[in-house]
């Protein structure tokens, strides 16, 4: 295909097994260019690609496949993973699993800083992330001080720990001459103080990397699809153009991309880029459907969380006759009682569950249900 002209680009894919993440992750580049693709296989997801490309003479400018080191360590397989976290455990299960974390995150990012050779890449691709994510976890966890973490604020670790060091990561990558990072995600269910919600998806990754990233997709399969190919819903896209009318001396926008691409490869993409799409009257299969807009939704917004959180500040500030614009109030007395938040939180009935209390105050779900008395 085309270059797409998509320069310090970061894109991500999530859905369900075997719709297609890692071939849209793999094929951005055309064949002729894969030796401009640095790839990191977090779970052995490209390994047929590999051996695919390797029967033409081909190969990715860079391949590691992780995941003997990963299993190799002891460390817990993706459903054994996502137990342990829902569980209470964010997202190891003793000390020695949060080293072995820690010690894989070193292992990635000197992967990266040794082999990304400025220059010689124009792709980039973390396939799944959720791994390298829960090691990242583990290390600001460990480096709350160097990380920028500061544990008095609520929600802290993903605000302070997660995003600027994704932020970080990714202009260090592109700062390489790296022109598009794309990162794939597990889909899964999102859980709630029973546990999982039936009919309900999100992906697994940090809502961080839906702040950084200029494409957002969710690829699912579609049986119109002869060559099976997925669709693909677009949670986020910013690959719209800006135009000028010359005659009325205006700015022009207009988005490129449908709210969903009924047939997913890069040529698809490429196409829209260069024809549009007409949003009010979309051609079949770019709507999305109602199944899929109800499966994707997901509970409270981080906003939502948000002004729940700053509601129970004011209240807990109110009832210590304290206001709560007093930094003093706000650091030492508020933030120090994260027990009193979940409590007031869950007590209030705003539809807040334990594990998006949990997230929001960097404790473990576990602990939340006890003093909630959930």
């Amino acid at each position: 295909m085309a270059n797409l002209g998509l320069e310090n680009s970061i894109m991500v894919f999530t859905g369900g097994l075997g719709t297609g993440k890692t071939i849209a992750a793999s094929s951005y580049l055309p064949p002729s260019k894969v030796g401009r693709v640095f790839y990191l296989d977090m779970e052995g997801s490209a390994n047929r690609v590999v051996e695919q490309l390797a029967r033409r003479d081909l190969a990715f400018g860079y391949y590691k496949n992780l995941d003997d080191e990963w299993r190799s360590r002891g460390l817990p397989g993706q459903t054994d993973l996502l137990k342990s976290i829902t569980s209470g455990n964010l997202p190891w299960v003793d000390r020695r699993q949060q080293n072995t974390l820690i010690t894989i995150y070193d292992i990635i990012m000197k992967e990266l800083d040794d082999n990304i050779t400025p220059g010689k890449f124009d792709v980039v691709v973390f396939d799944p992330v959720g791994r390298f994510e829960a090691a990242m976890q583990a290390f600001v966890e460990a480096n709350k001080q160097n990380t920028g973490w500061n544990r008095k604020a609520f929600g802290g670790m993903w605000r302070e720990g997660f995003y600027p060091l994704y932020r970080g990561l990714f202009s260090a990558i592109h700062d390489r001459g790296v022109k598009v990072i794309i990162l794939t995600a597990h889909l899964g269910n999102p859980w709630t103080d029973e546990g999982p919600v039936p009919g309900k998806v999100r992906p697994k990754a940090k809502p961080e990397l839906y702040k950084i990233c200029q494409f957002y997709g969710w690829l699912v399969n579609d049986t119109r699809n002869a060559d099976g190919a997925p669709a693909c819903v677009v949670l986020k896209s910013r690959l719209g153009v800006t135009g000028v009318d010359s005659e009325n001396d205006t700015w022009v926008h207009a988005q490129r991309i449908p709210n969903r691409i009924p047939h997913f490869t890069w040529d698809d993409v490429e196409r829209y880029l260069e024809t549009g799409c007409d949003l009010a009257n979309p051609a079949i299969g770019e709507a999305v459907t109602t199944e899929e807009r109800e499966m994707i939704s997901d509970g409270l917004s981080t906003k939502q969380m948000e002004l729940m959180l700053t509601r129970a500040q004011t209240a807990l500030a109110t009832a210590q006759g304290a206001s709560f614009s007093d930094p003093a109030t706000s650091s030492e007395t508020l933030m120090v009682d994260p027990k009193s938040m979940a409590i007031k939180l869950y007590a209030d009935g705003g539809g807040a569950t334990v594990q998006q209390i949990a997230e929001q105050l960097s404790k473990p779900p576990a602990l939340v249900k006890v003093w909630v008395g959930a």
